[in-house]
């Protein structure tokens, strides 16, 4: 109630923000928010104006210019540029001529690019033909983008009133010069797109996993990765991500921990594969509850006596692992959910979602077996 349902965006024509990587952002915003409506992008001509800094850019660009022209040695690395700015504006001189200035003093930062970490898997993305000429955009669906020349504003446009032919929609309650828009794919294309994003939460989920070997991890709350359905009854749960909910017990009675690092170069524990740097996490499960149409209240698995414990504790692989209770939670890898733990004895036994029936063969699935 009383939300908005638009992203109305205006940015100068500033390339960094007018890139693929960015159009593609835009075009899985409304996949992350069920109430946006909308994306709407538009780029004009900067009006913020110029400030002091802008003025001192052109100051520091002249000086650097004048030392390689007349001075006795040639600046021909970037760690020179750095040392002849800090000679000059760094000074004490410098600091008492401007001392009524609006920039009073400078400082100099540098460091070399081999030393800035980066990411060697960065992903590359279709690219949008016409960004120089286009001025509106408008998010269709992931991974695709809308543009057109004119920014001007149109309640049709907002609402979609578009009508599609081809590649082509043209809004047909658009009054404006330009009432067609162009579609565009904005899909990221490098081989790796989904290995890269795996390799980064995997990688975070062994960071996380070794947080729980200290004292006092036996007990903590941990979220994980659902790539299935537990069961079919899950299924009124699944939204975007979705996860199970799992508290860490120990490896054995009485051992205090409750993960194992493996260094063997592949494993398994039970029906759960292993390579070398995992961590193994000893875990209970708990059901969500019917009765919570969110899905955030959560019940102990309890087992019926007809079925086979003997495989507790669970056991799951840490790069499965995505928050950790007392740890922050990484929103480019879950939602970032409330969870509210519902204890048995507050819960009708007819409330709490039971393990799905044999008939399922729920165990054919090695995942899920894992997670049994």
């Amino acid at each position: 109630e009383n939300r908005f349902m638009a992203w109305m965006g205006h940015s100068d024509n500033a390339t960094h923000f007018k890139s693929s990587l960015m159009f593609n952002y835009w075009s899985n915003v409304k996949t992350k928010f069920d109430f946006l409506k909308q994306v709407w992008i538009s780029f004009g001509c900067p009006g913020h104006g110029k400030g002091p800094w802008d003025s001192f850019g052109v100051v520091i660009k002249s000086h650097v210019r004048g030392v390689n022209t007349k001075g006795k040695t040639r600046i021909t690395t970037p760690r020179e540029v750095a040392a002849a700015i800090e000679r000059h504006f760094c000074s004490l001189e410098y600091e008492q001529k401007h001392e009524n200035a609006t920039i009073q003093k400078v400082v100099v930062n540098y460091i070399e690019a081999s030393e800035i970490p980066r990411d060697v898997r960065a992903p590359s993305y279709d690219r949008l033909v016409g960004q120089k000429s286009s001025f509106s955009y408008l998010a269709l669906r992931a991974g695709v983008m809308l543009s057109r020349s004119e920014s001007h504003w149109c309640e049709g446009c907002l609402r979609g009133c578009l009508v599609a032919k081809g590649t082509q929609y043209n809004c047909v309650e658009c009054d404006g010069p330009d009432p067609t828009w162009t579609e565009h794919s904005v899909e990221r294309m490098d081989a790796t797109g989904i290995a890269n994003r795996r390799a980064l939460a995997q990688a975070a989920g062994h960071k996380r996993a070794a947080t729980l070997a200290g004292a006092g991890s036996v007990g903590k709350f941990i979220i994980v990765q659902a790539r299935e359905r537990w069961s079919m009854a899950e299924s009124a749960h699944v939204r975007s991500g979705h996860y199970w909910l799992a508290r860490t017990v120990e490896t054995a009675p009485g051992s205090g921990i409750c993960l194992e690092k493996i260094t063997e170069r592949r494993t398994t524990r039970g029906a759960t594969v292993f390579t070398a740097g995992d961590y193994a996490i000893s875990v209970e499960w708990f059901h969500r509850i019917d009765s919570d149409a969110m899905g955030l209240s959560f019940s102990k698995q309890i087992f019926d006596e007809d079925e086979d414990d003997s495989e507790m504790p669970s056991v799951m692989n840490s790069t499965e692992l995505r928050a950790v209770e007392g740890q922050p939670i990484d929103l480019d890898l879950t939602d970032g959910p409330a969870l509210s733990l519902v204890r048995p004895p507050q819960v009708e036994p007819a409330l709490v979602l039971p393990p799905p029936p044999k008939k399922q063969s729920v165990r054919t699935s090695t995942r899920l077996s894992a997670h049994r």
